[in-house]
C-alpha cells in the first residue's frame, strides 16, 4: 500500500476566499486488511487536508485553554449570560414575533428597555 500527494487544490469558499487542500491517494488498496474499514471506494481512499486550518484550528485550541480566557468567560457567565437567561425564563421571551433585521432590533430594544427598567427598579428599592 503505497500513499502519494495526488495534487495541491485551491479552492474559493461560498465568502471569496481561497483555500489550499493538500489531497492525498492510496495508490493501491489491494490486499489491505483495513479496506473494509477504511473505504467503499473502488478507487481506494481520498483524504483532503488543509494544513492553514489545521494550524488555526490548534491556535484556537491555546487559546481557548488560556487561564485569561478562562477568566474571561467566567466574567461573561455572570455579566450578560443572565441577561439572556432572565429574558427566556422569567419573561418568556422565547421568540421574535417580527420579521426583518430592523423590526427584530426594534423588539429586542424594546425588550431591553423594559428589562433595565426592571432592573432599575430592582436597585431602588435595595
Amino acid at each position: 500500500m503505497t500513499v502519494y500527494i495526488i495534487i495541491n487544490i485551491i479552492k474559493k469558499n461560498k465568502s471569496g476566499y481561497l483555500q489550499t487542500y493538500e489531497v492525498y491517494q492510496c495508490e493501491n488498496c489491494e490486499g489491505c486488511p483495513f479496506r473494509q474499514l477504511c473505504t467503499k471506494s473502488e478507487y481506494g481512499r481520498v483524504i483532503q487536508r488543509n494544513g492553514h486550518w489545521l494550524e488555526q484550528k490548534a491556535k484556537v485550541k491555546d487559546l481557548l485553554s488560556s487561564e485569561e480566557y478562562k477568566t474571561l468567560m467566567k466574567k461573561r457567565s455572570t455579566e450578560c449570560e443572565t441577561v439572556f437567561g432572565q429574558t427566556k425564563d422569567n419573561l418568556g421571551f422565547r421568540r421574535f414575533h417580527l420579521r426583518g433585521k430592523e423590526k427584530v432590533g426594534i423588539e429586542w430594544g424594546l425588550l431591553m428597555l423594559g428589562y433595565d427598567f426592571k432592573q432599575l427598579i430592582r436597585l431602588m428599592n435595595t
